[in-house]
C-alpha cells in the first residue's frame, strides 16, 4: 500500500499513460522484467472489453495477475 505523501510529485502522476513508468521507477511493480515485457504481461484491454463497468472487473484483473 502507498502511504499518504509517499508519492513524489511528477507529471507522471497526472498523466495516466505514464502511471506504469512511475510505478516501475518507484519499485511498486515487478522490476525484474523489462518494461515492455511487464506492459504486455499486465495488459487488461481484453478484460475491460469483456467486463466493462460491470461487476467482477476488479476481481477478474486480480485473478488474472495472481493477486
Amino acid at each position: 500500500k502507498i502511504a499518504p505523501g509517499s508519492m513524489p510529485f511528477s507529471l507522471k502522476t497526472l498523466l495516466p499513460a505514464y502511471a506504469d513508468d512511475l510505478a516501475f521507477d518507484l519499485g511498486l511493480i515487478d522490476t525484474t522484467l523489462p518494461r515492455e515485457q511487464y506492459r504486455q504481461a499486465y495488459r487488461i484491454d481484453d478484460l475491460a472489453v469483456a467486463h466493462g463497468d460491470g461487476e467482477g472487473f476488479s476481481a477478474a484483473i486480480r485473478a488474472r495477475n495472481g493477486k
